[in-house]
């Protein structure tokens, strides 16, 4: 083939892929349209697409010139251009995935690195409280915006993706609208609050609960002892 005849195609497949990604995933637009056009090309050449699909003598020319230069088929292009849409679809889905997921591990590591600020006694900031075990924050709503917009992620987006995992607390008003803050008693007055289950990502544990009691004190010595005292049979003479 012509190498030219193949850049005109890449360069219609290209032009599609460009217009169905609506100015996302610019940087990966020429690499999607290569697979395509690839894909177009195995399915006609090696997989005899055109006999199997179109009769070679029907409609031959209503065949663009370009597929023609290159010996596709048009039913070849159209699926490899189906294939390169779903293509952006996922990489778009997957992608704000990992935007969410950076959002909420930004959201863990800010509590712990100010969980002197979530305590009803703060005597400077105060974000919010904690409970007793730690696994719960209360944030005050605004105050989590603030960070969040900071950071440069979308509150509204963070928010609705952390109520959709379960890690906070979400209602449903008497209008029908989603609600995303819980009331709690602050003190000597009542305020909202986003109730994050922070311990869904980091639990705070007791230390003393990590000891395993199977194991020995480390000063105790096993070797024909028990619990520092001697053995001793009933009918012998006592060591003392």
């Amino acid at each position: 083939l012509d190498e030219r005849a193949i850049c005109n195609a890449f360069e219609v497949m290209q032009l599609y892929v460009r217009a169905v990604s609506e100015g996302k995933n610019g940087s990966h637009i020429s690499g999607i349209a290569t697979v395509a056009l690839a894909d177009a090309m195995i399915d006609s050449w090696f997989f005899n697409a055109d006999s199997k699909k179109t009769p070679p003598s029907e409609n031959s020319e209503k065949i663009p010139e370009f597929l023609r230069a290159i010996n596709v088929s048009p039913t070849s292009w159209e699926e490899a251009k189906y294939m390169a849409e779903r293509i952006l679809i996922e990489q778009v889905e997957n992608n704000a995935t990992d935007v969410n997921e950076n959002a909420v591990q930004f959201v863990v590591d800010w509590v712990l690195t100010n969980k002197a600020f979530f305590s009803v006694n703060s005597m400077s900031v105060c974000y919010g409280m904690a409970s007793e075990t730690g696994n719960v924050a209360y944030i005050f709503p605004s105050v989590l915006n603030q960070a969040l917009t900071k950071a440069g992620y979308s509150p509204r987006k963070t928010i609705k993706y952390m109520a959709e995992k379960g890690l906070i607390t979400s209602t449903t008003d008497k209008n029908g609208k989603k609600v995303y803050s819980v009331i709690r008693r602050f003190g000597d007055r009542t305020c909202r609050f986003v109730e994050f289950f922070i311990g869904k990502r980091s639990e705070a544990k007791n230390p003393i609960d990590d000891i395993d009691d199977d194991d020995p004190p480390a000063s105790a010595d096993t070797s024909g002892y028990m619990d520092g005292f001697t053995p001793v049979s009933l009918d012998g003479d006592l060591p003392f």
